[in-house]
């Protein structure tokens, strides 16, 4: 007969503190295998690429090493996790541990037809909280007392002694499972996976990096050593919210920088509104989150959404943006939005397309703040600002020296001063001397930012009135909203 075992399931929670699954399971007397599944049918997903694989892969490959000081065994495993679990069960699993994990309807539907094969096989599955986000929560009364006080919470400790392996399973099962392979390294400008580096991406910015802030938050330059750039870290689990939240408030006691701690604070919290949103209401990763916009008609260019997916639009902040996501899997916020904005009121094109195509490109893409975000930059929650970003005037207030676009866009490096924002406007002359030749050096843009902006307002409020999308407007300002507000 097997032995009776439990497992510890990591999804998006590849850390060792602050790890509610690892805590709970310390207290059962069950020997115990940690592991982590590698799913195809997940990352088949069009919002997942070899980038975020890369990134789990060295975050995993960081956990073995713990586990294995510990002298405990931790398994990365690739198959599909009813497969996995299947065979776990068939050797004796009678526990498993893990996160409600804020994910896509793909890991939805498996947890569905995972909870049938525990029933079924009267194996125990606990499932704990993810942060401060609740499951089921239908109302946002309490929120923000709920959450403060979450985050103010003594973390739990584990008591590793507690744990034992199960040295009969793991023999049994070593040879059935092929551990994960390393994915194809990516380029090493990309931000690398695991706990070591959170903490020290968290230590560096409440040291001495947080100084510029809020000054440099919104410049695409800038920022990349100005803001935390903990997000990646936090997406897949290398250190909690909570870790962050109550390490920024001790360094803040001191800290010469009191007011950009405070608003780097406030964002934590900014950052699971969303997730609770999308948590409430995960249709939104198919569907607009106010269904009145689902009428809009958009244009289907192909061509030219080829051209914004590649950096090749011809505005130069637009370009520098993309091509700097792609060769590196970040861009600051209000670059994001200007990108969402450009695609989806500029060039009239759908949401979706924003979506499916950021995600795989975005590092520290997440769910719960994906699909809310782009639907807000989109303009079509009906609750939300509509905010038409102008990519000239945002490169003029943002980039003004053109350092960033020079960059990333080398082709516009001769251009001098302000003429880099709007190099369409340079003479053929002005072209010769300086050495460039628009058009085939650099394209030209294929819209009038004039024009696509006249038309974007009057697409967008035009409809903000109808019927339907008023009481979709009433109806998410009732079930995602701290207090009410007039949409």
């Amino acid at each position: 007969m097997n032995e009776a075992f439990q497992v510890v399931w990591f999804k998006r929670d590849l850390r060792l503190t602050d790890h509610e699954a690892l805590f709970q399971a310390s207290q059962w007397s069950l020997p115990t295998i940690f592991l982590y599944i590698h799913e195809p049918e997940v990352f088949g997903s069009v919002h997942y690429s070899p980038r975020h694989e890369r990134f789990i892969w060295e975050s995993v490959e960081e956990l073995k090493a713990h586990f294995a000081q510990k002298k405990l065994a931790f398994f990365s495993v690739e198959m599909s996790a009813i497969m996995c679990f299947e065979k776990l069960i068939s050797l004796g699993l009678t526990c498993v541990h893990s996160i409600e994990e804020v994910g896509l309807e793909v890991t939805f539907a498996r947890d569905r037809k995972l909870k049938m094969v525990f029933e079924k096989a009267q194996v125990q599955w606990k499932e704990y909280p993810y942060s401060g986000i609740r499951r089921g929560l239908s109302s946002r009364r309490d929120f923000n007392a709920y959450w403060y006080d979450y985050m103010s919470n003594q973390i739990p400790e584990v008591s590793w002694e507690a744990f034992e392996t199960p040295l009969a399973i793991t023999e049994q099962i070593s040879g059935d499972m092929s551990l994960m392979q390393e994915k194809d390294k990516v380029n090493g400008i990309i931000q690398q996976g695991g706990i070591s580096k959170a903490w020290l991406y968290l230590k560096s910015f409440t040291n001495e990096r947080v100084a510029n802030y809020m000054q440099h938050i919104s410049k695409p330059e800038q920022s990349r050593k100005s803001c935390s750039r903990l997000s990646p870290y936090l997406a897949w689990g290398n250190i909690s919210l909570r870790e962050v939240f109550q390490h920024q408030y001790t360094a803040g006691q001191t800290s010469s920088y009191k007011r950009n701690m405070r608003q780097f604070a406030s964002r934590l919290r900014w950052r699971e509104h969303f997730m609770q949103k999308f948590e409430s209401e995960c249709e939104m990763e198919f569907v607009s989150v106010n269904r009145g916009y689902s009428e809009l008609n958009y244009d289907d260019e192909w061509e030219k959404y080829e051209r914004w997916k590649a950096g090749k639009t011809g505005f130069p902040l637009v370009d520098a943006c993309m091509r700097c996501l792609i060769e590196t899997g970040y861009i600051n916020f209000r670059m994001r939005a200007m990108l969402v904005s450009f695609l989806c009121h500029h060039m009239n094109q759908s949401w979706e397309r924003a979506a499916n195509y950021l995600s795989g490109l975005f590092l520290d893409f997440e769910p719960g703040i994906h699909f809310p975000q782009i639907q807000m930059q989109a303009g079509i929650t009906g609750i939300n600002t509509v905010r038409i970003y102008n990519p000239t005037k945002q490169a003029q207030d943002q980039d003004p020296n053109g350092y960033f676009i020079k960059k990333w866009c080398p082709e516009l490096e001769p251009i001098e001063g302000g003429l880099i924002h709007e190099p369409w406007n340079l003479t053929q002359m002005e072209q010769t001397i300086m050495g460039v030749n628009l058009g085939v050096d650099y394209p030209l843009p294929f819209l009038d930012l004039k024009q696509t902006h006249k038309e974007a307002r009057e697409r967008l409020y035009g409809v903000r009135k109808s019927p339907k999308i008023k009481s979709e407007s009433l109806r998410i300002l009732k079930k995602h909203t701290l207090k009410r507000r007039n949409p």
